[in-house]
């Protein structure tokens, strides 16, 4: 069930980016936001890799054979921004982040380059996202590469339902809750059963993207911004929320 956590936090993150975004009336504008929010993204992937460090370097330091070399060295810098091979950085609790950082201005790259096709848009994220779980939860079948497991295309599918959900959050209101409740409840199961299944056939214990994961953060979202909890110090409850998530790691 963890593995909806990347997906909640990028669709949320982008309805509240997109929803802002929406409002503003000028180019400007929107670029001084974009370039704030990436700066706060930023600060807190390179402040979670300071701790990071000790442990990126012992494991730096077993790929290069206990030596630094010019190419182990440009090896090391690669990895420090997309995780390929050796996966020798502080990505293992904070990979979403630079994904999200790389991601948001390529895709709202694209977006204006279709000349804002919603549609064409959907379709481009949907085949990334098909191949995600094709190389992830079903690479047992496909024998795909698995080399864009930690890039940042395979966020793309969560911002855009994140920048629908923007788009059109008058919508969102038009059903109840509890309609919402039951749909996610479904999917949640749905997507434990595949989970299962492809542990039994392909002996995958926790498989980063599967068929039903898309959907289920979907609906998983739809609840959260629906269901607004009376919490008497939200300021915490994040603080430790961001604790917890990162320790466990």
């Amino acid at each position: 069930m963890g593995r909806l956590g990347v997906p909640f936090f990028v669709v949320i993150s982008s309805f509240f980016f997109f929803k802002h975004y929406f409002r503003l009336n000028n180019v400007l504008k929107r670029k001084n936001y974009i370039k704030k929010f990436l700066v706060r993204l930023g600060l807190l992937f390179l402040t979670w890799e300071v701790f990071y460090i000790p442990l990126a370097l012992n494991e730096f330091l077993k790929i290069s054979s206990r030596k630094i070399e010019g190419k182990s060295l440009l090896l090391y810098i690669f990895d420090f921004f997309y995780p390929v091979p050796s996966n020798a950085n502080g990505w293992g609790p904070s990979w979403y982040l630079i994904a999200m950082f790389m991601a948001l201005p390529i895709f709202i790259g694209i977006f204006y380059l279709l000349r804002k096709s919603l549609i064409i848009l959907g379709i481009l994220c949907v085949i990334i996202e098909f191949y995600f779980v094709g190389a992830n939860g079903y690479g047992y079948l496909s024998h795909w590469s698995t080399l864009g497991i930690y890039g940042f295309p395979r966020v793309m599918i969560y911002i855009y339902i994140g920048m629908l959900f923007a788009k059109f959050k008058d919508k969102i209101n038009d059903y109840s809750l509890k309609r919402y409740f039951w749909i996610f409840g479904g999917l949640l199961i749905l997507f434990l059963i595949e989970n299962l299944v492809i542990k039994i056939s392909g002996g995958i214990i926790n498989s980063e993207e599967v068929f039903t994961t898309a959907p289920t953060a979907l609906f998983g979202s739809l609840v959260a911004i629906r269901w607004q909890p009376n919490m008497a110090n939200t300021v915490t409850m994040r603080n430790f929320s961001t604790f917890l998530y990162c320790s466990q790691a």
